[in-house]
């Protein structure tokens, strides 16, 4: 096992018919529901248009921000507090709150 190599999209040719999981980095800065900075979302263009053009399905996988007002070690605690903590992220998600 290398923990060193990240694969890239040529590790796993041809993708025909495949269904490729790509984590993808769209936490971008979002301010009263306007994207400010949507470089992130352009850069992972060329990897998703490989995917389609080859034939291949493009799963993508992301999160946006995380829920505010909770410390990791205190949601991991109380399951109570974990859930209303992401309730909360959930309604808030893409308002820049």
């Amino acid at each position: 096992l290398d923990l060193h190599h990240k694969k890239s999209i040529e590790d796993i040719w041809p993708v025909y018919n495949k269904n490729i999981l790509i984590r993808v980095d769209f936490n971008v800065p979002i301010k009263k529901g306007i994207i400010s900075n949507d470089y992130r979302i352009r850069s992972t263009l060329p990897t998703i248009k490989k995917v389609l053009d080859q034939g291949g399905k493009a799963i993508l996988m992301s999160h946006l921000g995380r829920p505010k007002g909770l410390k990791y070690a205190e949601g991991e605690a109380d399951d109570r507090i974990k859930r209303r903590a992401l309730q909360t992220w959930a309604l808030e998600a893409g308002t820049g709150k």
